[in-house]
């Protein structure tokens, strides 16, 4: 559902970050992508490079001599991995697999009882990844997959003590249960999916993590507008108007045109979806 603006999210991730608060980039960015700390690579070949020196330090550290070290390294590699899978769609699935992998070797060393918020992160980014294969075969099984990773995470990440990961965790399972639904056609995942999005957003504040709140309230107002589609409820035809006006507003004080443009697309869709309602 975000993938209209997630290009443009991207092209200007690193500038974002600047204006970020660090908590944003040591948390999942909605469906975008993984926790890449501060590996913000912005082309394939500077991620196959990074990856190859990961791969490189991994070759001299074993897990039984250094596994603070290796586990370190396999979840940089699997990170690396997470991103270049987003961007080489020819090889994507089997980038993925090798992703996987690199969480899977990082939780053989962190552990949930040690390190309870590095593993919820890793049970997170486990979770986008098969949200990703899921979305790109039309995958129920491996959707629901994403949704039980997604579930683990938020064993440790609490709405009251981990507002923002909580919330952009919520996103996440959200945009699962859209796809889901977009493949079994089922009203009730529809609802369920707005139900999370609605969650997610009351615990972002646009000041503090713009990035997350316009990614989470662009996803809110996308499904206002697809539910509002299918059912014709004038009320939530006019709350994906009025809350895809907030997001362009909110873009317009931060002159990021290309945000603003797209922002405007969406109320243009809203819009049109309100008159036929």
């Amino acid at each position: 559902m975000t993938n209209s603006i997630a290009t443009v999210f991207e092209k200007e991730l690193s500038e974002v970050k600047q204006k970020a608060t660090p908590l944003v980039w040591s948390s999942p960015k909605g469906n975008l992508g993984s926790n890449l700390l501060d590996l913000q690579p912005s082309n394939v070949d500077e991620l196959k490079k990074i990856i190859k020196d990961f791969e490189a330090k991994l070759e001299g550290l074993t897990r039984e001599e250094a596994p603070q070290e290796w586990g370190v390294a396999q979840g940089n590699l699997a990170n690396a991995l997470h991103a270049l899978g987003q961007q080489d769609k020819e090889d994507s699935i089997d980038i993925l697999n090798d992703s996987m992998e690199a969480y899977k070797n990082e939780l053989m060393v962190c552990k949930r009882q040690e390190e309870p918020l590095a593993w919820a992160s890793i049970m997170n980014n486990i979770g986008l990844i098969f949200q990703i294969q899921g979305e790109q075969t039309n995958g129920a099984h491996t959707l629901m997959k994403s949704i039980s990773a997604y579930n683990n995470a938020l064993t440790l990440r609490t709405e009251d003590e981990t507002p923002l990961e909580w919330a952009m965790t919520q996103n996440n399972i959200a945009v699962s249960l859209h796809i889901l639904a977009e493949i079994k056609q089922e009203s009730e995942m529809f609802d369920e999916s707005l139900l999370g999005f609605e969650n997610a957003i009351k615990k972002i504040n646009p000041e503090q993590n713009p990035l997350a709140w316009v990614t989470t309230m662009s996803n809110l107002y996308a499904m206002q507008r697809i539910i509002a589609s299918r059912t014709s409820e004038m009320d939530l035809a006019k709350k994906s108007v009025e809350n895809a006006e907030s997001v362009a507003s909110f873009l317009a004080d931060t002159s990021r045109s290309e945000y603003l443009s797209l922002a405007k697309k969406e109320i243009e869709k809203s819009e049109e979806v309100l008159k036929a309602a």
